[in-house]
């Protein structure tokens, strides 16, 4: 029966179900727009994502190549047979950052002289040197350079000295033959601040390099590498005025440095761009931008030349992660105290993660640490010549996994015996590799000049 309605008394109509089921349609067509909404706008933040992506991969790619090793990148016969083509020559031996090839000599850089003619290494004695104060360790030496002396027979020898209270570039005198190794001068300065390699240009004047920034902190390097910060510079010592000034800034990791064999061109490697700098030499060793930054391919460090062929060996780690990783470690390089002749070098324990040791008895490492040793040459290629390139990178070793040379820091090559003497900061031993045959002695071109 139909309600009355209290106030007027008429009878209550009952609720309409068109009304009710007129709504639901509306309720869902309202969902259904909303989730069109958010389609579209998921379908809007992605189309915007994949432009950004777009733009920006050839970066994010770059970043990537730099940080983590490729095999696939590196061709197979470089990696190839790496057992019979190298040997420890001493595994006694500890942090051999830098290596020089000077005649039928090699100098190693905690101070060691190699004779290639006996395959014999001999620990060269110092004289004239003072250390800083008594009871401290004399020499940590990391980056290395000779250069001929002012007499026959007579080498100028240039070495970064990590001491205690600041780091400074050694001058020696050295007779070729002997062991006697004479200390000529200390040169510290406020703009040699975090050197890292030295390339002399007379008996008392040079290039250093400064890889990071002053009084970075562990982290500070990390990210100054990761981020391929432009925080290196380079500084150039007037022997004669006794001056030090600043030649360049604004590099990626500057880390070694060479003279080329031509005498007039400067060569600075980048460690965390993957690139090297040619320079012209100027009359006032100013330098002067001489070609576009050569791409590597790996993280360089140090750079040997081959003064009988004209061209350059460039080595590093083949990423820059394990690379910063290290860099930023509390790790030791070989430490000389002076007086002391006969023993080789006493080591110090770097403070890094333990391994254990495989057949190639390399020990301590950090893992996944590839290598890579490179010849940088003239390019005569037709395909070279017609896009423009001027030097061509080949490698001449790469080690995946760090058997032999782990975390290679120089490759110094005799041309006459065909080896290459290969050293590391975190190398424990010193590594004699043959000059490979896939690499044809002619393609290392012509000329002659002064080494490093």
């Amino acid at each position: 029966m139909p309600g009355i309605d209290s106030k007027s008394g008429a009878s209550a109509s009952p609720a309409k179900p068109a009304a009710a089921s007129s709504a639901k349609p509306s309720a869902a067509a309202a969902g259904t727009s909303a989730k069109t909404t958010i389609l579209y706008a998921l379908a809007g933040v992605a189309a915007v994502l994949s432009i950004v992506l777009g733009y920006y991969y050839p970066t994010l790619s770059t970043m990537y190549g730099r940080l983590f090793f490729n095999p696939s990148a590196w061709p197979h016969h470089a990696s190839a047979n790496l057992g019979k083509r190298c040997r420890f020559l001493d595994k006694s031996l500890f942090g051999c950052e830098d290596i020089v090839v000077h005649g039928e000599f090699a100098y190693l850089a905690f101070v060691l002289r190699l004779s290639f003619k006996e395959n014999k290494l001999t620990k060269m004695h110092l004289s004239g040197f003072k250390p800083v104060a008594p009871g401290t360790l004399g020499l940590s030496l990391h980056g290395l350079s000779v250069t001929d002396g002012t007499k026959p027979n007579k080498l100028s020898l240039a070495a970064v000295n990590h001491r205690k209270g600041g780091s400074c570039v050694e001058l020696f005198d050295h007779r070729v033959g002997t062991d006697e190794l004479i200390h000529k001068e200390t040169v510290c300065d406020p703009l040699i601040y975090n050197p890292n390699d030295v390339a002399l240009v007379s008996p008392r004047s040079f290039y250093v390099t400064n890889m990071v920034t002053k009084d970075s902190t562990p982290n500070d390097v990390k990210k100054q590498l990761l981020l391929a910060q432009p925080t290196g510079t380079l500084v150039f010592r007037d022997g004669t005025a006794g001056q030090v000034r600043k030649v360049r800034d604004g590099l990626h990791a500057a880390n070694g440095v060479s003279v080329a064999p031509n005498g007039r061109q400067l060569l600075v490697s980048e460690t965390s761009s993957h690139e090297l700098s040619i320079w012209d030499i100027q009359a006032d060793y100013s330098v002067r931008s001489a070609e576009p930054k050569l791409p590597l391919g790996f993280a360089p460090d140090n750079i040997a030349t081959i003064p009988e062929t004209g061209n350059w060996v460039v080595s590093g780690p083949a990423a820059s992660w394990p690379f910063a990783k290290a860099e930023g470690a509390d790790f030791a390089y070989q430490v000389v105290e002076p007086g002391k002749r006969g023993s080789p070098p006493r080591k110090q324990k770097p403070k890094f993660d333990e391994q254990e040791e495989g057949e190639s008895g390399s020990g301590r490492r950090w893992t996944g640490h590839s290598s890579v040793i490179a010849l940088v040459h003239n390019a005569t290629a037709s395909k070279d010549k017609f896009y423009g390139h001027k030097y061509k990178v080949t490698p001449i070793v790469v080690d995946p996994e760090g058997t032999f040379i782990y975390g290679a820091s120089i490759a110094a090559v005799n041309w006459e015996t065909k080896q290459a003497l290969v050293g590391g900061p975190l190398m424990k031993g010193v590594v004699m590799c043959e000059w490979p045959e896939t690499v044809p002695a002619d393609e290392a071109g012509k000329g002659k000049g002064k080494g490093k």
